[in-house]
Order: structure tokens, then C-alpha cells, then sequence
């Protein structure tokens, strides 16, 4: 009969739904602006291998503006805070090695 086939139909469809769920948020590991094109921001710092402060600052830059379109701005600047953490880390190294340098020769 036509009824039950169409049950079946919908049960089909539903136990498809619960074995593979379409996209499922939840606000402490999937939460909706985390996820938006083919890639999730942590995979890609992950799988670059970037340390925190460029790490922060590719995932402010990719989720600006996702959470709450109102602070978008503050989102970039967050990225320029941790983009110029990053550059000052950099230099100060590299302050650091000259130092050692100019310590030893005088050895």
C-alpha cells in the first residue's frame, strides 16, 4: 500500500539523518562560526603547524566578523595584536643572537 511505503520512505530518511547528522553546532567544539567554507580555521593552524601568536591571529583574521558582524573591526585588531606579538618575538630574537654574537668576538 502506498502509506506504508511511504513510512518506509521517511524511516529510511530518518535513520540516514542519525547515522550521518548534516551539520551539527554545538558551542564548545563545533560552534557555527567556526565552521564556514571547506576548512575549519584549527585544522589549518594545525596542520601549517603555526605557534600562537600567528596562529591567533589566521583565526581572528578567517572568523572576523562571523560571531557578531558588530565586531568585525575588533576582531582584525585582535590579528594586529597578535600579528605585532609575533614580530616583536622575531626581533627581539634576533636582537638576541647579534648580542651573543657581539659578546663572543670580544672573547
Amino acid at each position: 500500500d502506498v502509506y506504508s511505503k511511504e513510512l518506509d520512505k521517511l524511516a529510511y530518511k530518518m535513520c540516514k539523518s542519525i547515522d550521518k547528522p548534516e551539520k551539527q553546532f554545538d558551542a564548545v567544539h563545533k560552534p557555527s562560526h567556526y565552521n564556514f567554507g571547506k576548512y575549519e580555521v584549527i585544522d589549518v593552524i594545525d596542520d601549517w603547524k603555526l605557534n600562537f601568536n600567528r596562529g591567533n591571529a589566521i583565526k581572528y583574521i578567517a572568523r572576523a566578523g562571523k560571531k557578531d558582524s558588530k565586531k568585525t573591526i575588533e576582531d582584525l585588531e585582535k590579528a594586529v595584536y597578535y600579528l605585532n606579538r609575533e614580530i616583536n618575538n622575531l626581533k627581539w630574537e634576533k636582537f638576541i643572537k647579534g648580542q651573543s654574537k657581539c659578546q663572543r668576538s670580544k672573547i
